[in-house]
């Protein structure tokens, strides 16, 4: 047989041959996961107390490797033991402690122009449940991105509200009132700040947020039934961070509305 012909024939028998698809490597557990797994089953199945299952996991959690367990045994067994105590840890030990301690109306530093005292709402505006848009701002003592330098409580506050009293003159709706639902009378009644004290350290609502607890840090309900168009609340924490949470009431002003006049 020539060359010409091996080489025919060695293509031929490679053609017939057929790829081996190899399985994955399923991983098993060892002889001694397995004997203790039926010293498990034994012991807490026998007892018949409804919590065979909870004991059995807890367990292997302290004994085994999960790597061979499967897809629904893993999912079993993180809604068992980790879902459930970090919500149950967070409805127990987060319960963040907010004391308002100070109120106060800051009105614009000029009176608003008569000819600009009314403002009738809209259409929309009008059938528009009384909603507020809420922005939550945390600050470090000693921000440096913000530019912000927060040596004591009580430098940041003066500030601020110096800050609204000089810009509440451009965006005068903002001091002003709803009347019944349907018109704005920007008759400066004044912006409301407040205070407050919180009993913990700022990395202690950063590091693992709770959404639940963030409504504590804003002026007023968000779906309140009150008239007021812009609250402010500052939060002092234990380690020196500040929390400035704000409330806009929808029917005044939108998101890009309060960023214009977050900016200047």
């Amino acid at each position: 047989m020539g060359a010409q012909d091996r080489s025919v024939t060695g293509w031929c028998d490679l053609k017939r041959r057929k790829p081996k698809c190899r399985e994955p490597k399923r991983l098993k557990p060892k002889r001694r996961e397995l004997t203790a797994m039926r010293k498990i089953g034994r012991s807490v199945d026998g007892d018949g107390d409804g919590d065979g299952k909870l004991d059995r996991w807890h367990a292997l959690h302290r004994t085994f490797d999960f790597k061979w367990l499967t897809k629904e045994i893993k999912c079993t067994w993180f809604e068992a033991f980790i879902e459930a105590p970090v919500n149950l840890f967070w409805q127990e030990k987060m319960n963040v402690e907010v004391y308002v301690f100070f109120n106060e109306n800051i009105k614009p530093s000029s009176p608003t122009p008569t000819h600009l005292r009314y403002y009738q709402l809209s259409f929309l505006d009008q059938i528009l449940s009384p909603v507020y848009a809420s922005f939550l701002y945390f600050y470090t003592k000693n921000d440096a991105y913000s530019k912000i330098s927060i040596d004591t409580t009580k430098s940041f506050p003066s500030v601020l509200k110096q800050s609204l009293f000089d810009v509440l003159t451009r965006y005068y709706p903002l001091a002003s009132r709803v009347k019944d639902n349907l018109s704005v009378d920007c008759n400066d009644e004044g912006v409301l700040f407040r205070e407050a004290q919180v009993k913990c350290e700022l990395s202690d609502i950063v590091i693992n947020p709770n959404p639940a607890e963030f409504k504590k840090f804003l002026p007023c309900d968000i779906d309140g039934t009150h008239n007021l168009t812009f609250a402010v609340q500052v939060h002092y924490f234990t380690c020196g961070g500040i929390a400035t949470g704000a409330c806009i009431s929808q029917k005044i002003a939108d998101g890009t509305y309060f960023i214009m006049f977050v900016k200047t």
